[in-house]
């Protein structure tokens, strides 16, 4: 195994872990957030359910920010000749 195969493996597992504790924390602000504005009843199930949805959501897009970002900057360093 090549040094930078070693170094691209630890630098992922980083982006995820740290993509599930960001969509975590936005996942609460923004769920509390449509407490405070009456669309969650915080008390219901509805609550839960839109934590869920929103660390999900939140989680996909961070974690394949990097994957997408890295075919595209790769295509666009290949030489079109």
């Amino acid at each position: 195994m090549e040094p930078s195969t070693g170094k691209l493996v630890l630098l992922t597992t980083g982006w995820i872990l740290a993509s599930g504790a960001i969509a975590l924390s936005v996942a609460v602000l923004l769920t509390e957030l449509l407490g405070v504005f009456g669309v969650v009843d915080r008390s219901g199930s509805g609550y839960g359910v839109s934590l869920r949805i929103l660390t999900v959501a939140i989680f996909v897009v961070l974690a394949t920010v990097p994957f997408v970002f890295r075919a595209r900057f790769r295509a666009d360093t290949e030489d079109p000749s």
